[in-house]
């Protein structure tokens, strides 16, 4: 147990943080304010980017107010917390835009056969997509994910 009443106490911070504008259940202040009152030295914002196959992503017309939002919290918070802006990007979306402080790479989605996979399904939707699109080999799908995770790092201009 790390005794956090030292002068070695452990930064807090998290930089991947979803709100309400796409599939997070509060808004970027109440996520800041959280973050203080739980002593967090920085909280970074890294909305689902703009993709229009997946219904969580966060609409393209709305990242103009994403980003105004996240902007106007840090000038409100300066010296009490850093925050920082960043964007979610699948990799099968646009590029992400310049202009972010990072942007996390993730993989949401497989192709196969012309089809697009979600691995966020559940349990039941995924042992369907198994059987139905490799043939009830589950490591197959996993061969095809990781594929598309070193593609996707090759491919990006997330950080």
């Amino acid at each position: 147990m790390i005794d956090m009443s030292t002068s070695e106490a452990i930064t807090r911070s998290n930089i991947h943080s979803h709100t309400t504008c796409s599939d997070g259940r509060n808004t970027a202040e109440e996520m800041v304010q959280a973050a203080l009152s739980l002593g967090f030295h920085t909280i970074g914002f890294s909305e689902h980017g703009p993709a229009d196959y997946d219904d969580v992503a966060m609409p393209a017309e709305q990242m103009g107010n994403y980003r105004a939002e996240i902007l106007r919290l840090r000038e409100k918070y300066a010296g009490r917390i850093h925050i920082l802006l960043g964007l979610e990007h699948d990799w099968l979306s646009p590029a992400a835009p310049d202009g972010l402080d990072y942007a996390i790479e993730s993989v949401h989605y497989v192709q196969k056969d012309g089809q697009l996979w979600s691995v966020d399904w559940t349990r039941e939707k995924q042992e369907d997509a198994i059987r139905e699109l490799y043939g009830g080999d589950p490591y197959a799908l996993c061969r095809d994910y990781f594929r598309t995770v070193c593609a996707s790092i090759e491919g990006t201009n997330a950080d």
